[in-house]
């Protein structure tokens, strides 16, 4: 059974990604640091299972549950270690993309190696890939850059992201000019979820290496205004394939019909 590494699929994107080690054994002083492995909070394996790990040396209770989707919602109890942690693998769910809650002692939290926006709220989440469909994994072809900027929205005074894709090369060849596609998240979640979730920049950045789709400009932003006296809406999700699973396979297809 060995561990699932691609960058597609670590669930800490969004804040920073941890080093593989850190530092321990200094009680006695720091000539007695050294260095040991960093847990993670998800491992995927081969075999579709998976590993939660959550770090709370003083509770009694860890639990695990699924958010939407084929994930159910029902709280798995883990079984804590003598290193803190509280750890168990599970069989049997199925591939996707999985929202993922974690209660501590009955309070729900957010596991801080895995957090995103989610949901109106910050979430965690675990990849479990289909066998044999790795479009949208991080591959050893040339990639796009993804920028950060920042505008003023006249809708609601806010100062709002967007985050923009550009494709490689994109900066030797200022004159040219590339289609541009806009891209907006879904119900309860905001302008990062096509990078996170969606992995939008992989499967681009795999198409345009397979000539199976055109260089382009792919532009992801917030469409809430959250204006005053607006009404809230939401979504009520069937349960089945998770939505990002389907949109990925919507987007690929999409790329490559229309902009072949």
């Amino acid at each position: 059974m060995k561990r699932l590494t691609n960058t597609a699929l670590l669930s800490h994107p969004l804040a920073y990604s941890p080093i593989a080690k850190q530092a321990a054994g200094g009680e006695k002083g720091i000539d007695f640091l050294h260095y040991i492995d960093r847990i993670q909070a998800v491992n995927v394996f081969d075999n579709g299972d998976v590993e939660f790990n959550f770090y709370a040396p003083s509770a009694e209770c860890v639990e695990v549950a699924g958010v939407t989707g084929s994930f159910k919602s029902d709280k798995i109890p883990l079984f804590k270690k003598e290193n803190g942690y509280f750890t168990r693998i599970l069989s049997g769910i199925p591939a996707g993309f999985h929202y993922c809650d974690w209660f501590v002692d009955g309070v729900r939290v957010s596991n801080p190696d895995g957090r995103f926006y989610g949901g109106f709220r910050m979430m965690n989440f675990f990849d479990i890939p289909e066998t044999q469909d790795d479009f949208y994994f991080r591959r050893e072809v040339p990639h796009g850059t993804v920028r950060i900027e920042l505008y003023h929205s006249s809708v609601n005074g806010r100062t709002k992201y967007a985050y923009i894709y550009t494709p490689p090369l994109y900066e030797e060849n200022v004159d040219k000019l590339y289609p541009v596609l806009y891209l907006q998240h879904g119900v309860c979640e905001d302008e990062t979820s096509w990078l996170w979730s969606g992995k939008a920049n992989y499967i681009l950045d795999n198409l345009i290496a397979e000539k199976k789709c055109q260089e382009m400009i792919i532009v992801m932003n917030s469409g809430y205004s959250f204006k005053e006296y607006e009404l809230p809406i939401t979504f009520f999700h069937i349960p089945g394939e998770h939505n990002w699973t389907f949109w990925r396979k919507a987007l690929r297809a999409f790329l490559n019909l229309v902009f072949k």
